[in-house]
């Protein structure tokens, strides 16, 4: 038989040192927190004329926004439309049917010299069939299309008001002329250090429900609570885990990052669980030496444990690749929860009731300096 718990000191050793690389990046770099955990505006702009970034960050700088985050270099496919002229009305019928037809693959219409021009953010045949139906409907007499592509901004600086927000689409419209301004966002800063708030009270909040439950689920067990401490040591391993790698990766801490760590850790508590109450059930069912019952245990769940998370990993990492910018942040964060779960389930947890059982707390903390001293 695999002599899994022999290894212990190993794992513990393992981990440690990915902790201790993330904590010292978090220490002194911290984290990238995003907008909603810092405050402030993020927006994206479109340009009939060519825009540099370079341009646009002088531009926020002198404004008085703030030292801006501007990323360019996006190229938007679109349409370059030209009609006659069109009156008030036959312009607004024109909106209303973009608006009805076009909402989600998102568009932007930009007066022209004569008619307009329009950029959709998924440029597809069945979108210029759809546009061009939508003519006919309305009524506008199209004498040329043809794609085009026009540079896209992401811009992210200090949060806007609403007069601010007018003062900056005129501004904007008097140096770099016509554009798109779309997906705007903000945050306050109140908001901001309330959220930062309340995901400390929902991850903590988490720890004690879990921490109650595993202690009444294992109440028959000697010594209960042992169980729902190790399972909350190796939670709280897992969220370490994750804030490291996204500090020494620079990756953005959003809201998104939030709702994977309390995901990450149902599902870190779910295996946990699983590799806890087979050493209990052995333990009632045939006894044992605690070293050899634990190993046969972890021995009879790896499979299990490894099965399900690989197939979780492989959609996930589906999800990550081809499921957009819009959920990165929470398939990243519980892709490395994953692995991190699946580890500490079955090599932190259960490792450390070993430690606790046979009383080796010192030699668990021998390698410290003052504990040699």
């Amino acid at each position: 038989m695999i002599d899994l718990v022999g290894r212990r000191f190993w794992y513990f050793l393992a981990s440690g040192v990915v902790i201790l690389a993330g904590v010292i990046s978090l220490v002194i770099s911290g984290l990238s927190w995003g907008i909603d955990f810092s405050s402030g505006s993020s927006f994206n702009l479109v340009f009939e004329q060519d825009v540099s970034e370079s341009d646009l960050k002088e531009f926020f700088k002198e404004k008085g926004y703030g030292e801006p985050i501007v990323q360019g270099g996006i190229k938007e496919e679109g349409y370059e439309v030209t009609t006659g002229s069109l009156s008030p009305e036959d312009e607004k019928n024109l909106k209303h049917a973009l608006d009805q037809e076009f909402t989600a693959q998102g568009y932007f219409l930009f007066p022209a010299f004569e008619g307009f021009s329009i950029i959709f953010s998924h440029f597809t045949p069945e979108v210029e069939e759809n546009f061009k139906r939508v003519c006919e409907e309305t009524g506008i007499v199209i004498s040329g299309i043809q794609p085009r592509e026009k540079d896209a901004f992401f811009i992210r600086t200090k949060t806007i008001g609403s007069q601010e927000r007018e003062d900056l689409i005129r501004e904007l419209k008097e140096d770099f002329g016509p554009y798109g301004f779309f997906d705007f966002y903000f945050v306050s800063p109140a908001v901001a250090t309330d959220m930062k708030r309340y995901a400390g009270y929902a991850v903590a909040a988490a720890c004690i429900g879990i921490f109650l439950y595993l202690a009444f689920a294992f109440r028959r067990m000697p010594n209960p609570f042992r169980y729902g401490v190790c399972a909350i040591i190796a939670l709280i391993h897992d969220v370490l885990v994750v804030l490291g790698i996204f500090s020494l990766t620079g990756v953005e801490v959003d809201a998104w990052f939030l709702t994977g760590i309390l995901a990450v850790a149902g599902y870190s508590v779910n295996d946990t669980v699983v590799v806890l109450d087979r050493i209990r059930e052995n333990m009632m069912t045939k006894g044992g030496e605690i070293l050899s019952v634990i190993n046969r245990s972890l021995i009879q769940t790896l499979s299990r444990s490894l099965n399900t998370s690989i197939t979780t990993i492989l959609l996930i990492l589906a999800l990550f690749l081809l499921g957009g910018s819009t959920i990165h942040n929470f398939m990243l964060v519980f892709l490395i929860g994953i692995i991190a779960g699946t580890y500490s389930s079955m090599f932190i947890a259960s490792m450390l009731l070993v430690v606790w059982e046979k009383g080796e707390w010192r030699r668990f903390f021998s390698w410290l300096p003052f504990v040699r001293a």
